[in-house]
């Protein structure tokens, strides 16, 4: 694969992954220098079967190491509105779609390996390879952290529509 072909088939994705974890004033120059990173490394990475895995890997080390450089505590990654409507919604039968629902709030509960794996295969669209690539963990560990996940989120009372115990507007 060359390295032009590779960069026009995932410069999308890389950005879209960037802008969804930094504020708007960072996205270019994180982009620039995950790019950047990536091609030093081209040589090595382009004999892998999946040089995205690597690449990923290392959007998401610079996205880590603004916030390193920009706080002294641990900042979790935000997620916005729009990324979160990338998940696909477990929705019971017998709830209404209008109900209301707080996914902020369902996957904010979620054990940090499950809402990892569901992060980074719904909302940045990796590929489970690449998701266990990145966690350190089989395809089948994959597997079962997201079946695990959506069993959760099932349950949980802000997607099930128990809007009351939420204090959700009526």
């Amino acid at each position: 694969m060359h390295l032009e072909d590779f960069y026009a088939a995932h410069r999308r994705k890389v950005y879209n992954v960037i802008a969804r974890r930094v504020e708007a004033g960072a996205v270019e120059d994180l982009f620039s220098q995950a790019w950047m990173t990536f091609l030093e490394r081209w040589e090595r990475y382009r004999e892998y079967d999946n040089p995205e895995a690597p690449l990923m890997k290392i959007v998401r080390t610079t996205c880590k190491d603004w916030y390193r450089r920009r706080s002294s505590k641990v900042v979790e990654i935000p997620l916005d509105d729009q990324a979160l409507r990338a998940i696909p919604l477990p929705l019971p039968a017998d709830v209404e779609p209008d109900t209301f629902i707080d996914l902020h709030t369902a996957i904010s509960r979620l054990p940090t390996r499950q809402r990892e794996a569901l992060i980074l295969k719904y909302i940045d669209d990796l590929q489970r390879d690449t998701v266990a690539e990145l966690m350190g963990i089989t395809v089948n560990g994959v597997k079962k952290l997201l079946s695990a996940a959506m069993r959760t989120l099932r349950t949980d009372p802000a997607i099930t529509g128990d809007s009351e115990r939420l204090g959700a507007p009526k």
